[in-house]
This record gives C-alpha cells, sequence and structure tokens, in this order.
C-alpha cells in the first residue's frame, strides 16, 4: 500500500514536473502570437540552454550587431542568432561526418557553419554603411533646405525619408514617426545612431542632440557637418589619388625597370664565369 501511494505521488509530482516545464519553455514561446516554426524552435532551445549561453557583454555586442545589419531579415535576437549559429555548425558537421566519416573534416565544417551567419552579418553591416554614407551628403542638403524654409524637424526627417534611398531613408521614416509618437529629438537620433555604425552619420546624431540641448540653431549644425563631410571627401580623394599613384608607379618600376635590372645582373654573371674560365 505504502509503495502504491508513493508511485502515485512520484507519478503526480512528475505530471506537474512536466507541465511547469513545458509552461517555462514552450507554452510562454506560443502565447507571443504568430511565430514561423523555426523561430519558435530556436526560442524553444534558447529557454532550455539560458544558463550556458554567452555573457551579456558578448550578447550586447552582437545586439548591436544584428541591429546594424538590418535585424538579419526579422528582428533577431542574440540570443535567438547565437543558437542558429550553433545549430548551423552542429548540423552541417553531422552531415559531413555522416557522408565522409572523417573527424577532421567534421570539425572544419563545422566552424564554417558556425562563422558563415556572422560573416553574412558582416557583409549586411558593411552594405548598409556604405548605402548610409553614399546618402548622407543628400540627407543633409535636403534637411537643410527644408529647415532653412521653416519646416519643422519631423517634417524634414519625412521628406528626407522620401528622397535619400537605401536603407538610411527607410530608417530616416521611421525616425520620423518616432517624433509623430511623441518621442524626444535626442531618444530619435540616438536609435538613427545604433541603425548603422557609422563614425560619419554618428557625429551627425551626436551634433543635433547636442544642438537640441544647448539651444544651438539646428541649422549651422547641418551646414557645419556638410563642410566637415565636404573635407572628409577630398581627403579621402586625395589619398585613393596617392595610393594610384603609388601603385603606377610600384607597376612602372616592376614591369620596365626589374627586367633590364634581371638582364643586367645576368649578363653581368654570364661575363664573370667566361673570364674566370678563361
Amino acid at each position: 500500500m505504502t509503495l502504491s501511494m508513493f508511485i502515485l505521488w512520484f507519478s503526480l509530482k512528475k505530471d506537474e514536473r512536466i507541465q511547469m516545464m513545458y509552461n517555462r519553455l514552450v507554452k510562454v514561446e506560443l502565447q507571443k502570437g504568430n511565430v514561423r516554426r523555426g523561430r519558435l524552435l530556436l526560442r524553444i532551445i534558447r529557454n532550455i540552454f539560458q544558463p550556458w549561453l554567452p555573457g551579456k557583454r558578448y550578447m550586447g555586442k552582437w545586439e548591436r550587431h544584428l541591429i546594424q545589419a538590418g535585424g538579419f531579415g526579422g528582428g533577431w535576437t542574440a540570443e535567438e542568432f547565437f543558437i542558429l549559429r550553433i545549430l548551423m555548425g552542429a548540423g552541417l558537421g553531422f552531415l559531413i561526418y555522416g557522408m565522409s566519416g572523417n573527424l577532421r573534416d567534421s570539425l572544419f565544417f563545422s566552424l564554417v557553419g558556425f562563422f558563415f551567419p556572422a560573416f553574412v552579418v558582416w557583409l549586411k553591416i558593411k552594405k548598409r554603411r556604405k548605402e548610409a554614407l553614399a546618402s548622407l551628403r543628400q540627407l543633409l542638403k535636403v534637411m537643410l533646405v527644408l529647415i532653412e524654409q521653416n519646416a519643422h524637424l519631423r517634417e524634414a526627417l519625412e521628406k528626407a525619408g522620401k528622397e535619400v534611398p537605401g536603407s538610411l531613408g527607410e530608417v530616416l521614416t521611421k525616425a520620423s514617426e518616432w517624433l509623430k509618437r511623441g518621442e524626444s529629438i535626442p531618444e530619435t537620433f540616438t536609435w538613427i545612431k545604433n541603425q548603422f555604425g557609422l563614425d560619419e552619420l554618428d557625429e551627425f546624431c551626436m551634433a543635433m542632440i547636442l544642438a537640441v540641448r544647448n539651444g544651438t540653431p539646428v541649422v549651422d549644425v547641418i551646414r557645419e557637418q556638410i563642410r566637415t563631410l565636404d573635407e572628409d571627401t577630398e581627403e579621402r580623394v586625395e589619398e585613393g589619388i596617392q595610393n594610384a599613384q603609388l601603385k603606377v608607379s610600384f607597376s612602372i618600376m616592376f614591369f620596365f625597370f626589374f627586367p633590364f635590372f634581371f638582364t643586367a645582373v645576368i649578363a653581368g654573371a654570364l661575363s664573370l664565369m667566361v673570364m674566370v674560365k678563361s
């Protein structure tokens, strides 16, 4: 009788633990709304391995990287992205091991699977920064013209969002919606700054934040940013010209002078050999 009661008690407790585990790992994710199965699976795995995930500093860095990459196609969190990398590395490693039976190849392709998503994120960040830098001067000119015509800053951002192409225009459109909802100008420009991690855009956003806090005319700030950007562009062009000239000089030296120098050395060596033999 006692043994039967113990077995019944243990089975009930086991059911409670299973229910609690289900609620903590699965149900909480199902209640968040319509989520694609792949993302749902990643979140469940994240909940299971939460205590063993990297620390906040590492995750914070990847949160910034994913934001600068445009969300990696759907607003991924750093934890979900890390689990995805682990699964890709493990899956590719097991696949190669099952096909070849070679442990070394399996480990190599596991590393490839783990680092490939990070490489994709890096490429997306680089592409978005390049687009933003190419469109930054257009953004400044549009905002300068509109604010000189007494347009509100929110209207200037909204108009610039329509005029400026690419991801920078999309960010400006969202920023104007932020201001429309009542968010402060410093908060909005801080958000814009965090979307790219581009030094030139960071400088502009920080200048706008300081202008609002210090009461500096926004027009003066934008003019100064245009002047600074033009100077930086001229410096980059001059550096590019100098580098191109150096490359041309080295090419001329290599393709024209080196053959003559090599021929002279060979001729001298042959002459010396003839003299020694004679």
